[in-house]
């Protein structure tokens, strides 16, 4: 969502939502695969009438705007905890989200962001590392003004084979159980829903989106991607400022 459906801004340009009624009316189910949770997700599932299942924290949870859960694989709460340990170690914040909701220690600066990316409000608790036996879906480590280089990977070896490590926006290091992605769910997703792999298509703009374009049968980069990302897609469309939503609907609408 962030970077490919809308810009910094949180909105979803005319174009993009056009592109995505057409390609309903032709019958193409439109499933939002994001980092984000169901509530932060919600107004843009209502604003696109989005009815069917969708894949929230990466892969992590799938589940309908009604509530039902199809599929949903938490972080192990000891590993979690070890998160909490390491960043305070480190002095850096992190977000714990168990079911709907975010929990951080304090209201940081850090915190404050996430709550204007996810418009939604963190709960604070005393002691988030003994608050964590119940395993969260997604924890996060949140850097102002941006994730430092080489942190990613420094997470990623610290808790290698405990939990998979990536960035969708330039502020999160996002920790999900390692056996987690957006490439899974899709094929999940697709196997429930009855529509062949070879039949779906995929758009995306970050590492985080590699996986889930792997799976798919058709796939886009966008503009403002990565350059690995661009490298594994079939077609490169436009930035997110220049509609690449929209230009990839339409390029599947033509060839139907």
């Amino acid at each position: 969502m962030d970077g490919t459906l809308f810009r910094g801004d949180l909105r979803i340009s005319q174009a993009v939502q056009s592109a995505i009624s057409a390609a309903q009316r032709a019958g193409i189910r439109v499933v939002l695969a994001t980092g984000r949770m169901p509530s932060a997700a919600a107004p843009f599932v209502s604003l696109l009438r989005l009815d069917g299942p969708q894949i929230y924290y990466n892969g992590a949870l799938v589940s309908d705007p009604a509530g039902e859960t199809l599929f949903h694989l938490p972080v192990d709460s000891s590993v979690a905890q070890n998160v909490v340990a390491y960043a305070r170690q480190a002095r850096m914040h992190v977000n714990a989200y168990v079911g709907d909701t975010i929990y951080v220690e304090r209201l940081s600066p850090e915190a404050e962001f996430t709550r204007q990316l996810n418009r939604v409000d963190p709960v604070v608790v005393a002691d988030l590392q003994s608050f964590l036996v119940r395993a969260p879906t997604k924890m996060v480590i949140v850097r102002l003004p941006s994730v430092e280089s080489g942190l990613v990977t420094a997470l990623s070896k610290q808790f290698e084979g405990s939990l998979s490590v990536s960035s969708s926006v330039p502020q999160y290091c996002e920790m999900v159980n390692p056996s987690v992605d957006k490439g899974k769910a899709l094929r999940a997703l697709a196997e429930r829903l009855g529509v062949p792999t070879e039949e779906t298509a995929a758009i995306g703009d970050g590492d985080n989106d590699m996986t889930l374009l792997q799976a798919a049968g058709l796939s886009f980069a966008m503009g403002n991607g990565t350059d690995r990302l661009k490298a594994l897609a079939t077609r490169v469309v436009g930035t997110v400022e220049e509609d690449g939503v929209a230009e990839a609907i339409d390029w599947i609408l033509n060839r139907q």
